[in-house]
């Protein structure tokens, strides 16, 4: 396990955050009626084709985003996993990875705060409250980031002598 694998894995999941959910409130700000489908989820151009409305795509493409997020986070916890597993590594480093994790119990309960801040803002409500999944992983981040931490340095320095995994 990288020193700053920790680091990088919430950083990474905070930043991705940010960028949907303002992502979500610039699209609602443009979008007539976010949600309101009852003109139908199609329209019919003036040369007789029928065609999805862009609002009703638009919606689409960023509710599978909250899984998105999920996705990425769930990646990168297997690849700290299996990088710790495969790669071999001195168990003196062992202190440096507990010193990033602490680094990371420290920082994130700010990352935390800031999206408490975000989710407070009134034209954000909305766009956070769209996004349950990632909100939960931004609230939780530094129990997330502990669990995955603990995990990939068990994963990391828990090999036999050598390096070599069991």
């Amino acid at each position: 396990m990288a020193f700053g694998d920790v680091i990088a894995f919430g950083m990474t999941l905070f930043v991705c955050a940010i960028i949907v959910v303002v992502g979500y409130a610039m699209f609602t700000a443009t979008v007539a009626v976010p949600g309101d489908y009852s003109l139908n989820k199609t329209y019919t151009s003036p040369d007789g084709l029928t065609h999805i409305r862009p609002a009703y795509v638009g919606e689409q493409v960023f509710s599978a985003l909250d899984w998105v997020m999920v996705f990425i986070m769930v990646v990168f916890a297997a690849g700290m996993f299996a990088s710790g597993y495969m790669l071999p590594s001195h168990p003196v480093f062992v202190f440096i990875s507990l010193f990033a994790i602490f680094i990371w119990l420290w920082i994130s309960p700010f990352f935390s705060n800031v999206w408490l801040l975000i989710s407070a803002i009134p034209v954000m409500t909305t766009a956070v409250a769209a996004f349950p999944l990632t909100t939960t992983i931004v609230m939780n981040l530094p129990l997330i980031g502990l669990v995955v931490g603990v995990i990939a340095g068990v994963a990391t320095y828990g090999k036999s002598p050598g390096g070599a995994p069991f």
